[in-house]
């Protein structure tokens, strides 16, 4: 959300497809991450006059920002028209989707993978007829906490096999600290608990590669770490 916000801010109209979150808990992200107090303690009320009148300020700010959310939105043809209103309406430039292991797409006799391959050549051609991109997040099988984990490769992606054909860019964010991992190979004197790795694996037009962001745990967003690469 941070990056669909962002692009937002600096006019580029956004639409939001989410289907595990509410658009008043991605009001209540958002905000966090404009005013920098904790979504626990604006839910929960337990804030100052000062962050208050914060919060005020930015959820104005919000209001004029031309990011749409469509949350509860699974069906795949659903997502297609609302999209193609949405450009046509209201100018979007770009889709971002949360996520695909939840859209729902009925194709006779096929199975998970298959149907996820469908999604994604759909997708891909939703994208090209609307020229705009579109953001889908995808899930990982990943180890549980307190296992031994390497960073995330494209191997990892559940039914992998459409999203990497039809993909033009695929990145990875990956925490070392959330796995118990305190040192990274190649990085040296960054402690990883406030750090995240982005691994751009696959860039149709460009080069690929990593780089270290800095991530803040409490308002749920990455910021500029250093100009560290490798």
């Amino acid at each position: 959300i941070q990056e669909a916000l962002f692009a937002a801010e600096n006019g580029s109209p956004g639409l939001v497809f989410s289907m595990e979150m509410k658009d008043k808990q991605l009001a209540w992200k958002i905000l966090s991450q404009k005013a920098n107090i904790e979504v626990l303690r604006i839910r929960s009320g337990k804030i100052t006059v000062d962050e208050l009148n914060d919060l005020a300020f930015n959820a104005q700010e919000l209001q004029a920002t031309p990011l749409y959310f469509a949350d509860g939105v699974n069906n795949l043809n659903d997502i297609k028209s609302i999209s193609r209103r949405a450009v046509k309406s209201q100018g979007i430039k770009f889709i971002v989707i949360d996520y695909l292991g939840l859209i729902s797409y009925r194709l006779d006799g096929a199975n998970r993978e298959q149907v996820v391959s469908e999604i994604c050549r759909q997708l891909k051609a939703l994208c090209i007829e609307l020229s705009v991109p579109i953001m889908l997040l995808c899930q990982l099988s990943r180890p549980t906490k307190g296992t031994t984990v390497k960073p995330p490769t494209i191997f990892d992606l559940k039914e992998s096999g459409g999203i990497e054909s039809n993909a033009d860019v695929i990145i990875f964010p990956h925490r070392p600290s959330y796995y118990g991992v305190t040192q990274v190979d190649g990085i040296d004197g960054i402690f990883t608990e406030n750090m995240a790795l982005i691994d751009v694996a696959k860039q149709r037009l460009g080069n690929t590669g990593h780089f270290v962001s800095g991530w803040d745990g409490a308002h749920s967003k990455f910021y500029n770490y250093s100009e560290f690469t490798f």
